[in-house]
């Protein structure tokens, strides 16, 4: 739901709980989200530190919990810039996994790899199973980040129809879900449908962006410690160029 400093002080306590009393599987948990937390603010140092410290004791325990720590490990790999590898580490865990929740976030990273390499057709290939995946286990929810997936490679290999259409999809469901809450990226998908509309000259772009830069303003109000507030604002990069965006079309 985006309120990021209350789920990093819930977890903080859950932590401290969870050892005080020796739950190793739940202390695990409470390591991989908190990872999760410091990822989606952009203090990846710490990610990584958490979801390394957490995955360990999944091993052989919770193979759910497990798949998702190795998914946000590779998306963590595709945000700091080495797209070499992520796509090598996905191509490795994919292996290892069934047509499960960690599988198509899986292959989520898998297209962000490929198309940060290039590889437009491989990507849509990626972005494709998953999409299908996410159909066959009724999880709406993930949808708006495999379409703006697919319309990030149609846009980079000129096809600003199907973009569009894949834009639109995620329009019709922001009706329903203004803060694509349960979304793995969902600044992301602002940014891509902004991208798209623009590119199209279309006069929906600006209150997408308008939108994007009010939800993103609203959660990192939300945040007390300055430090990781600026760091939600400054170290992402898509919050970073939905702000300069913002303020590009608000300067007179």
């Amino acid at each position: 739901q985006g309120d990021y400093a209350e789920a990093k002080t819930t977890l903080e306590q859950a932590l401290s709980i969870c050892r005080e009393i020796g739950s190793r599987r739940e202390q695990d948990w409470a390591l991989r989200v908190l990872g999760r937390v410091y990822h989606i603010c952009g203090d990846y140092e710490k990610a990584r530190l958490y979801y390394e410290q957490g995955l360990p004791g999944l091993h052989g325990i919770d193979d759910w919990m497990e798949n998702m720590v190795l998914a946000y490990e590779g998306l963590l790999s595709h945000d700091q810039g080495t797209d070499e590898a992520a796509h090598k580490w996905a191509m490795s865990t994919l292996q290892n996994l069934d047509k499960t929740l960690g599988r198509g976030q899986v292959l989520i990273v898998l297209g962000h790899a490929l198309t940060g390499l290039g590889q437009l057709a491989e990507a849509a290939e990626a972005y494709g199973e998953a999409l299908a995946l996410w159909h066959d286990l009724e999880m709406d929810y993930s949808l708006p980040d495999v379409w703006s997936g697919l319309a990030r490679v149609a846009l980079d290999g000129g096809d600003g129809a199907s973009a569009l259409a894949y834009v639109q999809e995620i329009l019709d469901y922001l009706e329903a879900h203004p803060a694509l809450e349960g979304a793995l990226e969902p600044f992301l998908v602002f940014l891509t449908c902004y991208r798209v509309l623009d590119a199209d000259g279309d006069p929906r772009a600006p209150e997408v962006l308008n939108a994007a830069h009010s939800l993103l303003q609203e959660r990192a109000a939300a945040i007390e410690d300055t430090s990781l507030r600026h760091s939600l604002l400054e170290n992402v990069g898509v919050h970073r160029e939905i702000v300069a965006l913002y303020r590009q079309h608000s300067s007179p």
